[in-house]
C-alpha cells in the first residue's frame, strides 16, 4: 500500500454508483542546517552617581553607554534622574533570549547579591 493509497477516502456522490477522491498533501521539508546561535548578546550593570545599580542588555555596549550618558538619543528611562557613572559588569556570549532571562535573574538579585557578582566578576572597562 503506498501513502497515497491511505489518503483516498471513498466518496459517494450523487448520481454515481462509487467515486474516489485522491487527497494530496506536499511533503514536509525538514531543514538541513538548524539556524545560526547568534551570541552577541551582553548582559551589563551601571553604577550610577547616587550608587543605584542598573541593569541591561545589548549587542553593543558602547553605544548604549553613549545612550545613557545622553551623547546620543534612546538611553533608559531610569538615566533620566541619574547619572551613570561606571560600567561595572559585563557578561557575554549570551544569544537574545538567554540574555533577557539572565537580566531579569540579576534583576531580581539582592543589592548584595549584585555587588557580590560584581566582585566575583572582577570586570575592569577598557573606557
Amino acid at each position: 500500500m503506498t501513502p497515497d493509497e491511505t489518503l483516498m477516502p471513498s466518496t459517494k456522490l450523487k448520481g454515481q454508483t462509487s467515486a474516489t477522491t485522491t487527497l494530496t498533501i506536499a511533503p514536509t521539508t525538514v531543514p538541513t542546517t538548524t539556524p545560526t546561535t547568534h551570541l552577541n548578546w551582553l548582559v551589563y550593570m551601571v553604577e550610577c552617581c547616587d550608587g543605584y545599580l542598573y541593569t541591561g542588555i545589548t549587542t553593543d555596549i558602547k553605544r548604549r553607554w553613549r545612550q545613557h550618558t545622553g551623547q546620543i538619543k534612546g538611553g533608559a528611562k531610569f538615566f533620566r534622574t541619574r547619572k551613570p557613572q561606571k560600567l561595572c559588569f559585563i557578561e557575554a556570549n549570551h544569544n537574545r533570549i538567554s540574555a533577557a532571562q539572565r537580566e531579569y535573574q540579576i534583576k531580581c538579585f539582592s543589592r548584595q547579591e549584585k555587588q557580590q557578582l560584581i566582585k566575583d566578576h572582577m570586570y575592569i572597562p577598557p573606557y
